[in-house]
């Protein structure tokens, strides 16, 4: 296809003619996928987590499933990103999933879920078969469900950057890992 129109070819954020990573635009940096972890809250002080009582290290059980991002602090990620949770996906290499929040200069917010269940987990339509949509999560559901009401709030009534800017808060959790792309990026 590239021989042929190279405007229809799509390529890996890193690569020409993109030439960027995606931590740019998201925060985080795809890792790997078939994650079966539990997501555990690294800052709960973030307005994100605002009415869900949430504590550091509380656990929420296998809220990450599947496709997986993580923060990777260095120059290809955003200054002052705010890690929310920081959760060990011990079954792909010990690698992790992080939900990160970042803003812009120019007012814009970004949330990054870490990984790509999230939005599965949010159902609650008894109605509908749980073959058409997953059921609610017992233990998770519900915290998902208020923090995606406090970001929509936010991004609703913005500019997010103005009104909950972030501070690099939650990076504690990261200390002691390697902070360059290519430690941490295990695809095996």
């Amino acid at each position: 296809m590239t021989a042929e129109n190279r405007a229809l070819v799509t390529v890996n954020w890193d690569q020409a003619p993109v030439s960027d990573p995606e931590s740019l635009l998201t925060g985080n940096t795809y890792q790997d996928i078939d994650a079966e972890a539990d997501m555990v809250i690294a800052d709960p002080t973030s307005w994100v987590l605002t009415g869900t009582g949430l504590v550091a290290g509380q656990h929420l059980p296998k809220a990450v499933q599947g496709e997986f991002d993580r923060y990777v602090p260095g120059p290809a990620s955003p200054a002052k990103t705010d890690v929310v949770a920081h959760s060990l996906i011990a079954n792909r290499h010990g690698n992790f999933s992080d939900v990160t929040w970042y803003t812009t200069t120019g007012g814009g917010g970004v949330l990054d879920t870490g990984n790509a269940h999230w939005v599965s987990q949010l159902a609650d339509a008894p109605l509908i078969p749980s073959n058409v949509l997953p059921a609610p999560v017992a233990g998770v559901t519900p915290y998902l469900r208020r923090i995606m009401l406090n970001v929509y709030s936010v991004l609703g009534t913005g500019p997010a950057g103005v009104t909950n800017p972030s501070s690099g808060a939650g990076r504690a959790a990261l200390s002691g890992e390697p902070t360059t792309e290519a430690s941490t990026n295990n695809l095996a």
